[in-house]
This record gives structure tokens, sequence and C-alpha cells, in this order.
């Protein structure tokens, strides 16, 4: 996302949020990946993928596989950007930024945003790319199942090492 805390200014166009922050403004960055040898060139590729999706791609890449010591949030995107596979490579896209007092969750055009002292907000980005209007109240039981998620993926975490500036507790 652009514009950083320090005050380095972006231009996100009808994104909210800055860097740091899990609106759109904050997490949705255009992501190039160029193979001459394995994928096409000039293709758009729509569906949400994570920065972490490099690691699995790269180690298909090298004919290796992913360790199984614990679970990854990260897919090989070959497939998706080959077409040989269809659909999205994520079911659900999460994020925890501030040592734990910001979340995202984004499960298809639904986006759960959680802020530290603030109640959770609920979007869809199909019809409200920009989330401006929430639909927390007109949709109780999407956001109930979508905090059941958050919270699900949330302890399965280390605690956060680092707590953020000028961030001192976790929400929930």
């Amino acid at each position: 996302g652009g514009q950083t805390a320090e005050g380095t200014k972006a231009d996100n166009g009808p994104l909210r949020g800055a860097q740091g922050e899990t609106y759109e403004g904050g997490v949705r960055v255009p992501y190039l990946i160029s193979w001459p040898a394995r994928l096409a060139a000039g293709k758009t590729y729509d569906q949400p993928v994570s920065s972490l999706d490099v690691f699995a791609t790269a180690l298909a890449a090298g004919g290796k596989p992913m360790p199984a010591d614990k679970i990854y949030d990260s897919v090989d995107l070959v497939p998706f950007l080959s077409g040989a596979t269809t659909g999205s490579p994520h079911a659900q896209l999460y994020w925890r930024v501030g040592g734990g007092v910001k979340y995202g969750l984004r499960a298809g055009d639904w986006k759960l945003v959680r802020n530290q002292d603030h109640p959770p907000e609920l979007y869809n980005l199909a019809t409200d790319l920009g989330e401006r209007h929430d639909r927390a109240q007109a949709e109780p039981e999407k956001l109930k199942d979508l905090q059941s998620a958050l919270d699900a993926w949330d302890r399965t975490l280390v605690p956060p090492a680092f707590r953020g500036l000028g961030q001192q507790k976790k929400i929930r």
C-alpha cells in the first residue's frame, strides 16, 4: 500500500487506507511475475494473492516440496497463472498488523476489518472497493462467520514479537 507512516504521499486511487493498514489501500499492491519459459506474457490475473506465495512458488520452481513441519500461508501460483488450475489460490487471506491491533480477513468478495478501539467493519469489495459502506449492521451473520474464522486463524499464530509504534494492546 502507498503512503507510509513517515508521511511519504502516494495516490491509492479509489482505495481506502495506507501502508500499515488492513484496508485495501494498505494491502492491495501490484504483483508482477515474469517467467517467459513457463508463463505467457501480457496476461492479467485478477484473483487475490499474497507476497507469501513467493515461498511456495519458488520451491515448486526449484522442484522442491513444501515443508511439512507446519502450516504455511503460501500457494504455488504457477498453476493458476498458467491456467492449468482455475479459481482462486486462496479461499481466505488474513492480515495481522501493528502487533495484533489491526486485523483483516478477505473471503471472496467480503472483507472484515478490525482495528483497535473500533467496532468491526464489514465490506463487500465487489460493490464497494473503496470500503466506504460498512455492512456490519446489515449482515450480522456474515460478520459473525468472518470474525470466527479470523479468531481461529489468530489462535494458530505465535504472539506478535513487535507491538508496533504506539500500539499497546491486542484486540479481540
